[in-house]
């Protein structure tokens, strides 16, 4: 079967979209460490690339060509000159490399501290660079929904199982409206309707078979009795 969205989490994204205001000082160091570089202007393409797996490979390499070939502008030919001044300007890519991990490890304080429950954070990979400030743009919104707030039924046998389940709802609550209007809601406690049911086998074990699922008639021929005694006494 085509499969079939059962559950969207909003809070949840907003939860995720609410780390953003304590990534940005981090997000901010990349940049700075990124125009440090002096290799073109941040960009959202060059945020995207940065947090990609291979990014640091990318700024790596994009830093040491424009590093050459402004000493071939200057017209530095010894080598040992040249290697001396690319390692000279080498903690540039190192602080940019420490940006980068910390984006990585970045963990919000409620999750860290166990303030919260939930068990997933925004990435800075969900992040966007946009009219020069940091985002999270249309695009990174749907990944964020549908990698951690999206659950989905798959198969006829989970569509079958929801189906059960609603039914066994509907028929919760039908029961539950019937027991209001008859008067035999003043027996029992609505939330627990499991007075219901009598179980043939040990009333503690969790392994019984659903053949042994019976319905206790000791306790519905006593609300039935208890509900007309009040119909009487209201004549």
């Amino acid at each position: 079967m085509e499969r079939k969205l059962f559950h969207e989490d909003i809070q949840l994204f907003n939860e995720i979209s609410s780390d953003l205001k304590e990534m940005k000082p981090m997000l901010q160091n990349l940049k700075s460490a990124y125009e440090a570089l002096n290799i073109g202007a941040f960009t959202n393409r060059e945020l995207k690339d940065l947090t990609a797996s291979v990014s640091i490979i990318l700024a790596k390499n994009k830093f040491l060509k424009e590093l050459n070939g402004q000493l071939d502008d200057m017209n530095v030919k010894s080598n040992i000159i040249r290697e001396k001044m690319i390692l000279d300007h080498m903690h540039l890519i190192e602080e940019l490399e420490q940006a980068i991990a910390a984006l990585k490890s970045f963990v919000p304080k409620d999750i860290k501290q166990r303030i919260s429950e939930r068990q997933v954070h925004l990435k800075a990979k969900n992040v966007s660079f946009e009219n020069g400030t940091f985002t999270i743009s249309d695009d990174d919104k749907e990944n964020i929904l549908e990698t951690y707030c999206r659950f989905y039924l798959t198969s006829l046998e989970e569509q079958e199982f929801f189906d059960k389940v609603q039914n066994y709802v509907k028929a919760y609550a039908d029961l539950k409206n019937h027991m209001i209007d008859n008067f035999y809601a003043d027996n029992t406690n609505l939330r627990d309707l499991n007075v219901f049911i009598e179980i043939e086998s040990d009333q503690h074990s969790s392994s019984f078979k659903p053949s042994e699922i019976k319905v206790n008639k000791s306790v519905i021929i006593g609300m039935i009795r208890r509900a007309m005694h009040r119909l009487d006494l209201k004549k």
